[in-house]
């Protein structure tokens, strides 16, 4: 299996001219100094990546606590919005209550002013009556005498 250094078109990217004239070590260390190089270029490159990778992971934490307590403040609210339905829930049905209480008050008002009119016209009539039977009972009287 030939490898990618058996073939003499890319000696150029090890900066050394072709030529047959070139001994094996020499070839070898041509190889080695371009790995070298290419390993160089690789580790550089890696910690440029590695430290994106650490500034976006960074990025990303201080994203993930901002929506957490985004969520946080929605849950708060989403409590306190139910708890402000649930008390304006409670106060309308107490306001339906005091509502039906208010109208079986009047109700019975109406009721007892009407009765309390008819014993007060009752008691008018009897009192007409015991004035009546009075001026009867002065009228025998004065007869009498």
């Amino acid at each position: 299996a030939k490898s990618y250094f058996d073939s003499p078109s890319h000696f150029k990217d090890f900066d050394l001219p072709h030529s047959s004239n070139l001994s094996a070590l020499d070839i070898e260390k041509a190889k080695v100094s371009a790995l070298s190089k290419q390993l160089q270029l690789s580790m550089n490159e890696k910690k440029k990546l590695q430290a994106s990778i650490k500034k976006i992971q960074s990025e990303l934490e201080k994203q993930l606590k901002q929506n957490i307590q985004i969520k946080k403040r929605q849950i708060s609210m989403s409590a306190r919005d139910m708890a402000a339905a649930n008390e304006l829930q409670t106060n309308q049905t107490r306001y339906k209550e005091l509502e039906v209480e208010l109208i079986n008050t009047r109700k019975q008002l109406s009721k007892e002013v009407s009765n309390s009119q008819q014993r007060e016209e009752k008691i008018r009539r009897l009192m007409e009556k015991c004035k009546r039977y009075e001026e009867d009972l002065e009228t025998m009287r004065k007869e009498q005498i």
